[in-house]
């Protein structure tokens, strides 16, 4: 802290920082902005497992405007699958009386089979 005063402000006044994302909700909120960088990362992260392609934060930010965005019917359609294929497998793995791995949480009797049937 006491060598705080000799640190130079960064970045300089002399350069202009432009807004990520100029569009409205993003250009109101700093919490909107990182609520969308948090999503777009772990879209990213987890493409692979979603069977996404990659796509960057400004067609993410796009889609969310757009009238029929194709990504974002990509993106619920992928996470809806994921959600169904774990249900499924828990499931399954009540049914048989066994944990099917370290992932999978199985309840004796327990499951979702109403939701699966």
């Amino acid at each position: 802290d006491k060598y705080r005063g000799f640190l130079k402000n960064f970045p300089p006044p002399s350069v202009k920082m432009k807004i990520p994302i100029a569009a409205h909700p993003w250009i109101d909120s700093d919490q909107n902005i990182g609520s969308l960088f948090m999503v777009w990362r772990f879209l990213t992260t987890f493409a692979d497992i979603l069977g996404l392609w990659p796509f960057t934060v400004d067609e993410l930010a796009q889609s969310l405007h757009d009238y029929d965005p194709r990504l974002l019917g990509e993106i619920h359609i992928a996470l809806l699958r994921t959600l169904v294929k774990d249900i499924e497998d828990v499931a399954q793995a009540s049914t048989n009386g066994m944990v099917v791995n370290q992932y999978t949480v199985s309840f004796t009797g327990g499951g979702h089979p109403q939701l699966v049937e």
